[in-house]
């Protein structure tokens, strides 16, 4: 039975203030190449700034990167979109990696019925990759079941 409460989709990404601070590093960076007096100066300005606003643009176009809904995942990147059906989805994990004395969840894994594997970070999610794993997998059933 559908649920009218129930959202029709959630998003994970990039956090805001990652790129929020890749504009205001774009915007210093614009600014010292707008004050600088030395030819050398001003080519690390311009040459940082087109880092930083690449960097910028990227992370705003991966705000969602990570979209699900009844049907499937979305999931954006600089080059693209990907749709995945729920029925192309083998498996969603948060596998845990240990290392230096210490466990965590870095990643939530998407293993496809192709063999294919998707892996999406806690940086590019925005969130505990656990959580964001368990929200996957109601999803999934709401969408298969």
């Amino acid at each position: 039975m559908h649920n009218p409460l129930a959202p029709a989709a959630q998003a994970w990404g990039v956090s805001r203030q990652v790129a929020a601070l890749g504009a205001a590093i774009s915007a210093a960076l614009l600014g010292w190449l707008l004050i600088a007096s030395r030819a050398e100066d001003r080519v690390v300005a311009a040459v940082g700034l087109c880092v930083a606003a690449a960097a910028t643009l990227v992370a705003f176009s991966m705000r969602s990167r990570l979209t699900a809904d009844r049907d499937g995942l979305t999931i954006r990147g600089p080059g693209g979109r990907r749709q995945v059906r729920w029925d192309e989805v083998t498996a969603v994990g948060a596998p845990t990696r240990s290392g230096r004395g210490r466990s965590a969840r870095a990643a939530v894994e998407l293993e496809l019925a192709d063999g294919g594997l998707i892996v999406l970070s806690r940086f590019e999610l925005a969130a505990d990759p656990l959580d964001v794993a368990a929200d996957l997998r109601r999803w999934r059933l709401r969408g298969t079941g």
